[in-house]
């Protein structure tokens, strides 16, 4: 027991080492790794510590707790955030990959291979074995950790010949030679992560799950990878997320055209400029009903899980007529694809609510009418040039509007006759984020809550009670967050903190410890 609790700050390090920056790790380590691996994670400690303020835990109150551990444990995780020898080990590109589940290795560089196996003795682990190149620990089963001169290795393989190729593996299947995995690690980043698609089969197999879903990864996916990097700059936090290579995504938009090639810009000028939260879509209606009816029927023809197997059957002629009905052709032959919402305001009446519009276009004023009729008379009330919904029992008002092959919602009057009428001030199209949603459709948050209105901040208050204050400690120092997703599946994820000049893992660190701190006392 006492080796588990010496073994807990290390995890705890694995835990920070698992959210933060990282190199590119070194190419020594990168030849180890099998050509069967599925996964590739990189992190550097060293890195991660400096920029966050880390390798000097006295700065942070909320680290205190490491200090109430036993006095091993508290130098152990001492030398490892300082990047000291101290710890045998060093938090400096580490490495981790998986194998064929459940195997998997995660690589540390030894600095002091004496210091290690002493700290190893301290634990109370059990004796070594020693395989002459390199020696090990087994800890129940699966559990190992093996080192030399240079290496230590956490690995969950419960096959012993296994582990002297971790140290030198067969030079005949190694990932270094695969193009794709080079074509990765040319790209410098702080967290970088490489996954093979057919990582996902193998924990659907492993999870007992195998069936349909693992069967299609196999048969469609496979040779498909992704490629994400993750940076920690001054001032903001940037990811990418792009699929690999490109002839298998090439197949893949043709197999699944689910996506547009262009988004509606005409749509940008029916919403007001100010916004808190957006988010566009431009889709193929049409493809996305097929798909979603060929997953039905094939989950229907293929799963192993009888229950559902039994569901799916017993509905199989509702499903079928579903999707045969003619009020569905109807709305998905209508539907242009296209489609903008926005939240641009709050009421500041009896009752606080968002003010959110929806805009969508529509295959002409016929479609629009097909719709229409779709929707019993005794719904909605024609005023002019817009509807209202007549059913609405609540203080929140609907209304809606058609308008040159845009069909606008709206809980917003203003906004619908500005929309009606057209607009005589600035519009969403002169908001920067619009720029950024003409090829890519794109998630965005406002988190800079001083440009909040009042009336908002006092339903927060009331909603939060006594956690206002701990939000608000805790989302001053940011500006805003996006999430985007072009058509050849890259994606971009973008946090924005108002001090440019500082670390944002830094200043994040530094928000936690002042929302903390009073809990700690």
């Amino acid at each position: 027991m006492k080796f588990l609790k010496f073994f807990s700050p290390l995890v705890l390090g694995c835990v920070f080492f698992a959210s933060c920056n990282t190199n590119v790790s070194t190419a020594d380590k990168l030849s180890l790794i099998p050509a069967d691996a599925s996964v590739v994670y990189e992190v550097n400690g060293n890195e991660i510590f400096a920029k966050s303020g880390l390798n000097s835990p006295d700065n942070y109150n909320f680290l205190n707790f490491i200090k109430l551990m036993d006095s091993d444990s508290f130098k152990f995780l001492e030398s490892l955030f300082k990047g000291s020898k101290d710890a045998g080990v060093s938090a400096d590109k580490i490495l981790i990959y998986v194998s064929k589940l459940p195997d998997y290795a995660i690589y540390a560089s030894i600095l002091d291979r004496k210091i290690f196996e002493d700290w190893l003795k301290k634990s109370k682990s059990p004796d070594p074995v020693d395989e002459g190149d390199f020696r090990y620990i087994s800890i129940g089963g699966d559990f190992n950790i093996a080192w030399n001169d240079e290496l230590a290795v956490i690995s969950g393989t419960s096959i012993r010949e296994k582990l002297a190729e971790l140290f030198k593996p067969k030079k005949d299947g190694l990932l270094a030679t695969n193009d794709d995995f080079k074509q990765y690690t040319s790209k410098k980043s702080d967290v970088g992560l490489w996954l093979r698609y057919d990582f996902f089969a193998d924990l659907y197999d492993n999870m007992g799950l195998s069936g349909l879903t693992s069967s299609l990864i196999r048969e469609e996916y496979a040779n498909i990878t992704t490629h994400s990097y993750l940076n920690f700059d001054n001032g903001k936090i940037t990811g990418t997320i792009s699929m690999s290579p490109a002839q298998e995504v090439a197949k893949l938009k043709e197999k699944l055209p689910l996506l547009k090639k262009s988004f509606d810009k005409k749509i940008f000028k029916d919403m007001p400029e100010q916004s808190y939260l957006a988010f566009n879509a431009f889709i193929n209606v049409e493809e996305y009903v097929k798909l979603i009816r060929q997953s039905i029927e094939g989950l229907a023809e293929k799963s192993t899980n009888f229950e559902f197997d039994e569901l799916i059957n017993d509905r199989r002629q509702e499903i079928a007529d579903l999707f045969e009905s003619p009020e569905l052709k109807i709305i998905a032959g209508a539907l242009e694809g296209d489609l903008l919402m926005s939240i641009h305001g709050f009421n500041s009446g009896m009752i606080s609510y968002p003010l959110a519009s929806l805009s969508f276009t529509v295959k002409g004023e016929s479609a629009f009418q097909n719709l229409l009729n779709l929707v019993p008379k005794n719904f909605y009330t024609q005023q002019s040039g817009y509807y209202s919904l007549s059913v609405n029992k609540t203080f929140i008002p609907v209304y809606f509007a058609y308008k040159d092959n845009r069909v606008f919602v709206s809980n917003d009057l203003d906004a619908v006759k500005a929309f009606v009428d057209g607009s005589k001030g600035k519009t969403f199209a002169d908001n920067p984020v619009s720029a950024k949603m003409a090829d890519k459709m794109l998630f965005y948050v406002n988190l800079d809550y001083e440009t909040y209105p009042d009336n908002l901040k006092m339903l927060l208050q009331n909603f939060m009670g006594q956690g206002y204050k701990t939000f608000t400690s805790i989302i001053e120092i940011y500006e805003n967050m996006s999430f985007s997703g072009d058509t050849d599946y890259n994606f971009e994820f973008n946090l924005q903190l108002k001090n440019k000049n500082v670390n944002s893992l830094k200043q994040i660190f530094k928000s936690l410890d002042t929302t903390l701190s009073p809990w700690m006392r």
